[in-house]
This record gives structure tokens, sequence and C-alpha cells, in this order.
């Protein structure tokens, strides 16, 4: 047959790629040592009496100054922390109070601007270089682990079957369910190896990092296409249309003709291989798959949640390697100290939603409240929760909700209740700035503005994946 080379279609998710530099601060830095300028730069600014009263969710700190300035004084946050967000309930409060409340919270400081014109708000250099440190020891280990399990893929398609995932018994007596498990693996295994070395290379490069998004723990064998390669089926060597169609004779309970795909597309989802048949439509007529698990320790290391590499120091203890060490420590430290015996036990489930938790405490506790917000992963808070009361005294509940989100609070000396996020370090370069989000979501609401099914005004909280389709001329 001709050969008119493969011409691969790559889709992609939008990546952030993140460039950390290197940094000697310890996991056991302060992270809250805020550099709050002497408080009598502040007291003695009869601008800042102003009684304010402020509700807001997930308001960037830019768009917050930006509305607590005036004609006579301007509050601007430094460029790297305008993005920062924050939820705030507060009730006719000095100015001052809040711009306190904020420091306090976000490790910042307010240096004046002129005499006269206001006042910029700025992160601490120790809280700057506590986040990067987080991130070039996640970085490292994360590309080390990453290296680990392309070379088991790699290996596991240039070599034999892995062995069975199942206790082997006499095959006078084996079960037709096993003996069928037993030639589903084996097919699986020949089309990933009967793949042109130069698409074994590249399936093996190119792993899905959404397995490796969970709070919890490793995911995967979804059938989205996201980050797959695709080759039209003629464009491939005999030998792989071959076994192509040899995996689809041993697992079709179709009559003949069997199905002859048009396009194969093949997926790496972090933990499993996966070839997809699809018709011209792209429509899936099914699968192939290889679950391949990396090594315990490069699973770990690829989570963002990272309470399993914590508990996995303390079962390794002196072999813990310094890295795990520190990362452990990071995942063990808190912002402030609050009363962790209320804290759940048993698996891991995602807390209830955190701004409409903090709102209720708020509302139902009678609390000024200032807050950071990330879009984390929750359950839901039903109206009925919302509207409970609650049933233990105040400080109580910040302990038991503290520990729930993995928060700690406290109440400072004027009196507001501060909440931080104990993974601030981890989630500021996790936050999708409002801008781009507005910018996704207005274009996905152009794209579907002609769709019946989607409701209007819901895209700036449903947008959570992109698609980029590449033209095979820009693959690598």
């Amino acid at each position: 047959m001709r050969n008119r080379g493969l011409r691969y279609i790559r889709f992609t998710s939008v990546v952030c790629c993140l460039l950390v530099a290197l940094s000697t601060v310890p996991a056991s830095a302060q992270s809250t040592s805020a550099n709050v300028p002497p408080s009598n730069l502040l007291e003695k600014d009869p601008r800042l009496d102003r009684q304010v009263t402020v509700d807001e969710t997930g308001i960037s700190l830019k768009g917050l100054l930006r509305k607590l300035s005036d004609r006579k004084l301007t509050l601007s946050p430094e460029a790297h922390f305008a993005e920062q967000k924050v939820q705030i309930h507060l009730n006719h409060r000095p100015l001052r109070t809040l711009m306190s409340a904020l420091a306090e919270l976000l490790s910042g400081f307010w240096e004046p601007i002129s005499e006269t014109k206001g006042y910029q708000f700025s992160q601490s250099a120790t809280a700057q270089l506590r986040r990067r440190r987080w991130w070039s020891l996640f970085m490292g280990e994360r590309d080390q682990a990453m290296a680990e399990i392309r070379a088991g893929f790699l290996q596991y398609m240039r070599g034999s079957a892995s062995p069975t995932q199942y206790s082997s018994t006499d095959p006078a007596t084996e079960t037709e369910a096993i003996q069928r498990m037993r030639a589903e693996r084996d097919t699986s295994h020949d089309l990933f190896a009967h793949l042109p070395s130069d698409l074994q290379e590249q399936l093996a490069d190119r792993i899905d990092n959404d397995a490796y998004l969970s709070n919890s723990q490793v995911i995967g064998g979804s059938e989205l296409i996201e980050g797959s390669l695709i080759a039209p089926m003629p464009d491939l060597p005999q030998s792989t249309q071959d076994a192509v169609a040899a995996e689809i004779a041993a697992n079709s309970t179709a009559p003949p003709p069997l199905f002859v795909p048009t396009y194969l597309c093949l997926h790496n989802s972090g933990i499993m291989l996966q070839a997809f048949y699809l018709d011209t439509s792209g429509q899936t007529h099914g699968q192939a798959q290889a679950m391949i698990h990396g090594t315990p320790s490069s699973n770990t290391a690829l989570l963002l949640d990272q309470r399993q590499l914590a508990i996995a120091v303390l079962r390794l203890g002196r072999q813990t390697s310094p890295t795990w060490k520190e990362l452990a420590a990071f995942q063990n430290s808190t912002v402030w100290k609050n009363d962790r015996s209320v804290e759940r036990q048993g698996p891991y489930r995602a807390p209830p939603h955190r701004s409409q938790m903090l709102a209720w405490l708020a509302s139902k506790g009678h609390l000024d409240l200032v807050a950071d917000y990330y879009s984390l992963p929750f359950s839901a808070w039903s109206d009925e929760d919302q509207h409970q009361s609650l049933r233990q005294p105040v400080k109580t509940e910040l302990d038991c909700r503290a520990a729930e989100q993995d928060m700690s609070w406290k109440r400072n000396s004027d009196n507001i209740v501060l909440f931080r996020n104990n993974r601030w370090y981890r989630d500021d370069y996790l936050e999708v700035p409002d801008d781009l989000l507005n910018k996704w979501a207005k274009q996905q609401e152009e794209i579907d503005q002609d769709n019946p099914r989607v409701p209007r005004g819901k895209h700036r909280h449903a947008v959570t994946v992109l698609v980029v389709v590449l033209p095979a001329s820009n693959l690598g």
C-alpha cells in the first residue's frame, strides 16, 4: 500500500505551564508573616474612617479595591497580586479595618502610593517564596514520576503482555469469563504492540493530566478524546490494521460483517492506554484498553492533593526522600492553629460548597467575615442546608468547618473572622483569573448561541474544559 504518512490530529486542553524558580525557604517558614505597616500609617489617614458594607464572593483584589476607591482615595494591588480572589461579608465597618484584615489574611502590606493619592497592596516576600518553593518541589517530583510512567508504557507496548490482574487457575477449570479476559488482554496488547514506533513514542509522551488532578485519587478511563491522537486507518501499516481487526473480532458479539473503523483514536489517561474505533462522523464503536499502573511513588507524586504523600512519608520513615519530607511538612502545616480534633475520619469526600457555607456561617453566626476564595471541588449545599441554624457553639462550628475544608480561621483584634485556605501556596497558581474566565465564557456562549439546550447566562460557571485542534504541522 502506498505510504501517505500518518496524519495525526492532536486534541489538547488548555494547560498552564508553570515555570517556578528555586528558593531556599523551608516548609516550616511561617506562611502568615504579614508585613503590616505600623498601625499609625492607616490610623492617621482620615479618609479610611469611611464606613463600608461589603458583600462579595469570588471578587479579585483589583475588582474589590477599584470598588473601594473614590475620587479622594485610590487603592490598588501590586500586579502579581491583582487576581487573588476573596470572599467578604462585612457590615458597616471603617475602611481601614477591612484593609488591615486583608493584610493579615493574605500576608500582605499596604504602602503609600504618594502622600495624598492612596495605597498599594502587596504580598510579603516570605509568602511569595513559600509558594515558589512548593511548586519547585512538586514540579521536580512530577517530572520524575512522568518519566517513570512513560517508560512503563513503552515497555508494555514493546514487550510481552503484562501479567493478569486475576488469579490463575487450571485451564481445564477456568471459567468462561476469565478465558474471555485473557483473550481481551492479549488482543489489546497485540494492537498496541503493532503500532508504529513513532506513534508508540507519541502515545507514551502524551499523558493526559486530567487523570492526576483528582482531589483524592488517580482516576482514569474516560471516553473523552481530549489529549488523544487520531490516525486515519488507511494511513496505518497493514500489520496495525490487522491487529485492530483481530481485536474487534475477538471482542465483538455482533453478527458479520464486523465494523471497520475509519479512524483509530489513541488515548493515554496516565494509568490506562485506550484505543477507540471511530466512524466517519467521529462516533465511537468499541474500544481496546490496557491498565498499566505506574509505581506507587509515581502515582502519589503526581497528585496535587498530597494527603496520600503525607501518609506515605509516615509509612516510609527514614527511607523517605528529603523532598518528600519537605512536601509532607507543607501538607501537614496549617495557617493558624485550630482545634483539629473535630476533623472527620474515613474516606475523603469533597466538602460542602465553601463560599455558600461561609455565607451561611456569616449570616447564622452574625459574623463579619473575610476569607480567600478558590474554585475547589465541593458536594452539594442545598436550600435546606442554607436555612438551617447553627447546631453548636460558634467556635465549635468554626473549628469543624475549618477542618472539613482544610482551612484555618482566627478572630482578629477588630472581631473579624478570617478564613484562610491551608493550601493557598498551591491553589494560587491553579485559580483561573476572572478576565480569562470571562473571555472563555463569552467564546463558549458564542459557540452555543444557536443551541436551544444550553441555558443563556450559564457559561461563566460552566466553562471547565477547552479543546484546541492543532494542525499536524504543529505537532512535535
